[in-house]
This record gives structure tokens, C-alpha cells and sequence, in this order.
């Protein structure tokens, strides 16, 4: 296959829409699979500029790092240009971050880059929304609380620290995606009845970093957070593939109560965080005896 045709097939997907090189790499791979025929491995690290082998297999399985020699030889292979090349050097640099603070900073980065790269407005604002913790949680103590636009005032309810023209961008954000709305009359904010669409393509992006932001918020109110109005528990669990998709379905279930819980709830007085992570914290290990 020639080169042109390689490129014109890999073009159909941008490294801006996966928040993991291997990820993009895997998608690229089957992506070409389905349109040439016989295609492997290795024909892929030849099209990458890599010598045919499974280097590139190895990279995807997490085998070896994605170095930043060896982005700048898939670069060149697949002649990015501009932001979506500046995105995937970053994504690089995020996935080869040494501690938290350098995959944080990276990550900060790459949805600065993520916002140049999206060209509706609709998706600027979704991206904008979910990166900061707060106007979801501003958006909540409106629903909850008669509130005018003394926005002093408002951030003294907030439990972390947030600028009053920071929260006040907040709201700007809120008005402008139709989540809430200035009654005139009342002199005060409302909520609207509106749900935001994760169709968006900013979503994903912007969600990781609220977990992200979530996690923080979570490390923050040990110290922060009186004990009686919190709630912290950790279980180390050695289980099968199906039954970690068994307690996955219970979670599920679980934060479907709690959502119909505020359903009933006929004087809220105070916005939750609720959280819940689950996740391996080994790769499979052989059974004793093999």
C-alpha cells in the first residue's frame, strides 16, 4: 500500500480524540485492519517507521513505553501537523508522567490544546464545564438555595476555597449552557430543568479531569471535613473477572438508590460529593501450581 493511502486511512482518526496514546495506537491499528487486508503488527510498525516487528503491539499492551524518539518517528510517518501533533507529543508526555504532579500539569495541557482543536462553541463551554469541580456544585446550591449575584457571599458556602470571579465565570458558564438563569423579579438565580448531553466530543476529556479533581477534593476533606459528616472505607479484594463485574453492577446499583434517594429528599440543605473508585491494583497473576 502506498504511503499516501496509509496516511489517508490514518487520517480518519485524530490523536485529539483519546486521552491515551495506546488507546489512539489500538484504534488506529484495527481501524486499518478493516480496510486493508491481509494487515498485522508488524505491517503497522513498518507504516509507523519502526522496523516490522511488535514494537508497536508491545507499546499498546503497555509492554514498553511510548518514548518521545519514538513519537517523533510516528509523527513523521503520519505527517501530523500543528495542534494534533502538539497533542500527541503531550499525550506522550502525560502517559510517561514520573509522579501526579507531572501527569496533572500534562494533563492541564493537553485540554488547553483539546479546546483550540474543537471548533464548537457548545463543546468550548462542556469542556469548560466538567474541568472545574465547582460549577457543577454551584449549579446544585441553586437548585437548594435562594442566591442573588452577590457572589462574595455565595463562595462562603463552598467548603474549598474558590475566588468570588471565579465563581462568578461559573455562572456566566452555567447561564450561557441554559443549566440556570437570573430571575429578574426575585433578584435571584434558578435552575433550569435542562440536562447536558455526553455525546459532546470535549465529554470524555473534561470528565476524566473531574474524577480527577473529585480524587483531590476527597484527599482534601480528611483534613478539611469535620469526621461526623464524612464517610471513608477501603477494601483490598482478591476476586475472579466476573466477580469484579458482579460488585461493578452492585455499585451501579448502589449510586442508583442514592440518586433516587435526593429524589425524596424535600428540604436538602447542603451539597454531597459522592465518590466511588474500583479498580485492579495487579495485573493477572497465575494460580499457584502453573
Amino acid at each position: 500500500m502506498k504511503k499516501s493511502e496509509f496516511r489517508k486511512l490514518a487520517g480518519n482518526l485524530s490523536p485529539s480524540s483519546f486521552l491515551s496514546c495506546k488507546d489512539y495506537l489500538r484504534s488506529l491499528y484495527f481501524h486499518l485492519k478493516k480496510h486493508i487486508d491481509p494487515y498485522t503488527w508488524p505491517l503497522f510498525a513498518n507504516d509507523l517507521g519502526f522496523s516490522p516487528s511488535n514494537i508497536i503491539q508491545h507499546f499498546v499492551k503497555g509492554r514498553r513505553p511510548l518514548t518521545e524518539k519514538s513519537a517523533d518517528r510516528t509523527i513523521l510517518s503520519l505527517k501530523m501537523k500543528g495542534l494534533e501533533r502538539r497533542y500527541f507529543l503531550k499525550l506522550v508526555e502525560y502517559e510517561n508522567a514520573k509522579n501526579g504532579v507531572e501527569a496533572e500539569a500534562s494533563f492541564r495541557d493537553l485540554l488547553i490544546i483539546k479546546e483550540k482543536i474543537i471548533p464548537k462553541q457548545i463543546d468550548k463551554d462542556l469542556l469548560s464545564y466538567y474541568s472545574v469541580w465547582q460549577n457543577i456544585v454551584i449549579s446544585e446550591m441553586i437548585q437548594i438555595g435562594n442566591f442573588d449575584d452577590d457572589y462574595h457571599a455565595m463562595t462562603k458556602f463552598l467548603a474549598f476555597d474558590f475566588h468570588p470571579e471565579k465563581l462568578k465565570n461559573s455562572l456566566d458558564l452555567l447561564k450561557r449552557l441554559g443549566i440556570i438563569y437570573f430571575d429578574a423579579n426575585k433578584k435571584l438565580w434558578k435552575r433550569t430543568k435542562k440536562n447536558l448531553s455526553t455525546g459532546h466530543e470535549a465529554t470524555g476529556h473534561a470528565v476524566a479531569h473531574f474524577h480527577q479533581s473529585a480524587l483531590d477534593n476527597a484527599k482534601k476533606s480528611i483534613s478539611v471535613i469535620a469526621r461526623d459528616q464524612r464517610d471513608f472505607s477501603s477494601s483490598t479484594l482478591c476476586l475472579t473477572q466476573d466477580q469484579f463485574q458482579k460488585i461493578k453492577m452492585m455499585i451501579h446499583q448502589f449510586q442508583s438508590q442514592a440518586l433516587s434517594e435526593e429524589d425524596f429528599s424535600k428540604n436538602p440543605d447542603k451539597v454531597y460529593q459522592l465518590n466511588i473508585q474500583f479498580f485492579p491494583v495487579t495485573t493477572t497473576i497465575p494460580k499457584k501450581g502453573t
